[in-house]
């Protein structure tokens, strides 16, 4: 930790300390103040500490970066490794020490110096190690505690600590410490991710939300799955968020793999109160846990132990409550440096001397500060220390004497429950998708790319910003309705119909990304027309398809037609619209008749013109008739055959003397009687 003094106030504490008793500096670790001066453009931090726990036989190295941030050089100074004298002995001590170690007695173990005879330019940094063997460090040889470090540059001016740590000493052996390690791996496919590469040891058990996670990564683990999106129970358990509920621990797991789908259930919470269990327990949940960001005190009772039985729904549902102090050291203090790590398994040195003998859980949470490295130093540090024993979390729920406790207040955390018209805007924008996704070419991909943004807006991680909630609430029931807004009838308002049946063209658009089947259906109060079909038609995404519904007209008017698409089980999935059709049956009949009469006065035009033509082409000329000996006239045969002549000659045969009868022309000799 980085600590500047002003050179006044150094000054001041030096002379304080010089007429100070050296007792003042004893072994009893009561806090005293130190002096601590030096130039205040003096900065630094501790990059690595090896070992974090400390032997007989070990030797402790630390290498720390010293940084010059002013203008001058910084020549003649020391940089000392200094060790408390007294041991700390609660977590309330480290704490204090970390935050201010100039107020504990320490003494010098080791020393170097200060970039040697140029010492430190300005703008400048060095990086130093410095080691002490168990000798030098003269801690006690037959007792074991966690031990204040500091690095301190000493200067002409006087000291100042530009970083601290704590380190554990264990000569002997320590008290043997249950631990239950729980990562929750929440929030994106990234995030969960994360965590799980954080923490790949077998010992540690995910809570994972089967909606985010990938299976192979967590299979080898000891598996709970928790609500899709991390769903403010206890925000929907005391309002009407029942439906939210319902989906997240339910439908919005459909489509993952059966080991995380078919996991026990366990509801991070932030308030454990009788509506919040109650609601878990109807849930089908094993237990819930406590989440460090809220009430991790609201349960009383049971001591001081991590998993106790509270009443809720007919029975009881364990409640699990995660160690505050190490939970915290996990997941924020200092992450990815060598500090984090000592100071975790320091804390779990602490917690072992002071005879703890029920298992810990450790959950940092779903605010675990990751580091840029993928496994996470601290964990390993704290599950390889030797006095720690890692137990799998089912060790710790299923144990037989769990103690008794009760449930939070109801009014614990009310000022940061999700608002009751928030909760109904969520609810409706999820009926809205649920309805749309059924109805959609694949309806659990589309159904959670909408709903996994409501409920990001109502979950655990919403309630701990709601200063950002309510924005993040409205964009995503915004991004909802897109969905639910998305079919729409895009026909004109007026339609023409002239004729006895026919079909009403019907334009649907469809803007969400998937394929939607819907059926078209049309009503009309009016006595004038007839729907006599709904077709189903499939829409595709970002298109529009036009559908003929096909209708009967009775009688002539002006008929109101409401239609809207609606899914295959009956609900609407369109705002409906009215159309006008005007109805014009008669138009149709007489049109009808016009052109039937028409077609007949054609046909009888048509026989007319034919009969008139059959009888020119039967009329004979003169010069196909023969004379025959009576006086008569035939027409020659092969003539008739042909209805030509052959030959324009006079036959040889004919006499030419004969006189020709004209009354005979036509094919019948005239009376001359």
């Amino acid at each position: 930790m980085i600590r500047r003094l002003r050179p006044l106030l150094a000054l001041m504490l030096a002379g304080a300390l010089a007429v100070a008793p050296a007792a003042a500096l004893g072994a009893s670790g009561a806090q005293v103040a130190l002096a601590s001066a030096a130039a205040p453009q003096i900065t630094g931090s501790i990059t690595t500490a090896t070992p974090t726990v400390l032997t007989a036989a070990s030797t402790l190295r630390v290498t720390a970066d010293i940084v010059n941030d002013a203008d001058d050089a910084v020549t003649g100074s020391q940089v000392h490794l200094r060790v408390t004298d007294a041991p700390l002995t609660s977590h309330e001590q480290i704490a204090d020490f970390l935050d201010s170690p100039e107020s504990y007695g320490r003494h010098t173990v080791v020393e170097s110096s200060l970039g040697g005879t140029v010492g430190l330019p300005g703008h400048d940094d060095l990086t130093l190690t410095l080691a002490a063997d168990s000798t030098t460090l003269d801690l006690p040889a037959d007792a074991a505690g966690v031990y204040g470090v500091t690095v301190t540059v000493v200067g002409a001016d006087g000291a100042v600590s530009v970083d601290a740590m704590v380190v554990t000493w264990a000569p002997v052996d320590l008290p043997t410490l249950q631990v239950a390690a729980v990562a929750t791996a929440t929030g994106t496919s990234a995030r969960a991710a994360a965590v799980t590469a954080a923490a790949p040891l077998a010992e540690v058990a995910y809570l994972v939300d089967p909606t985010v996670n990938d299976a192979q990564a967590v299979a080898s683990h000891e598996i709970y799955r928790v609500p899709a999106g991390s769903l403010d129970l206890t925000s929907m358990a005391r309002d009407d968020g029942a439906a939210l509920v319902d989906y997240a621990v339910g439908a919005a797991n459909d489509a993952a793999a059966a080991v995380m789908r078919t996991a026990p259930l366990i509801v991070p919470v932030a308030v454990a109160d009788q509506a919040t269990l109650d609601a878990a327990a109807g849930a089908g949940a094993a237990a819930v846990i406590l989440d460090r960001r809220f009430d991790l005190q609201g349960v009383t009772g049971g001591d001081d132990a991590s998993v106790v039985d509270v009443p809720a729904g007919d029975g009881s549902i364990a409640v699990i409550r995660p160690d505050e102090t190490l939970s915290t050291v996990l997941a924020t203090y200092r992450p990815g440096t060598a500090a984090a790590a000592s100071r975790l398994v320091a804390e779990a040195a602490v917690s072992a001397l002071a005879g703890r003998d029920t298992p810990l859980v450790v959950s940092p949470g779903q605010s675990w500060v990751l580091s840029d490295t993928d496994a996470s130093m601290p964990l390993r540090a704290l599950l390889n220390a030797p006095w720690v024993e890692a137990v799998p979390l089912s060790a710790a729920l299923s144990a037989p004497d769990r103690p008794s406790a009760s449930a939070a207040s109801a009014s614990t955390g009310t000022e940061d429950d999700l608002p009751t018209d928030a909760i109904a805007q969520l609810d409706d924008a999820l009926s809205g998708v649920q309805l749309i996704a059924a109805s959609s070419a694949d309806p659990t991909a589309s159904l959670q790319e909408y709903a996994s943004q409501l409920l990001t807006a109502a979950s655990l991680q919403s309630r701990a910003n709601t200063g950002t909630r309510a924005a993040l609430i409205a964009g995503a029931v915004d991004t909802a309705h897109d969905a639910i807004d998305g079919l729409s009838i895009a026909t004109s308002a007026e339609l023409n119909l002239i004729a006895a049946k026919g079909a009403l063209p019907i334009t649907v658009r469809n803007l969400v990304d998937q394929d939607v089947t819907v059926v078209v259906s049309a009503t009309t109060g009016s006595p004038n027309l007839r729907i006599t079909g709904q077709p189903t038609v499939t829409i595709p995404a970002g298109g529009e398809t036009v559908v003929q519904i096909p209708v009967s007209a009775v009688s002539t008017a002006n008929v109101k037609v409401r239609v809207v698409l609606r899914a295959e089980t009956g609900e609407n999935l369109s705002a409906p619209q009215t159309l006008t059709v005007r109805v014009r049956a008669d138009w149709g009949n007489a049109a009808t008749l016009v052109f039937s009469i028409l077609l007949a006065l054609l046909l009888i035009a048509g026989v007319i013109r034919t009969v008139r033509r059959g009888r020119r082409d039967t009329r004979l000329s003169p010069d196909e008739f023969t004379s025959l000996p009576d006086g008569s006239m035939v027409s020659d045969a092969s003539d008739s055959a042909s209805g030509a002549p052959e030959d324009d000659e006079p036959s040889d045969d004919a006499d030419p003397a004969a006189p020709v009868d004209e009354d005979a022309i036509g094919g019948e000799p005239r009376d001359n009687a």
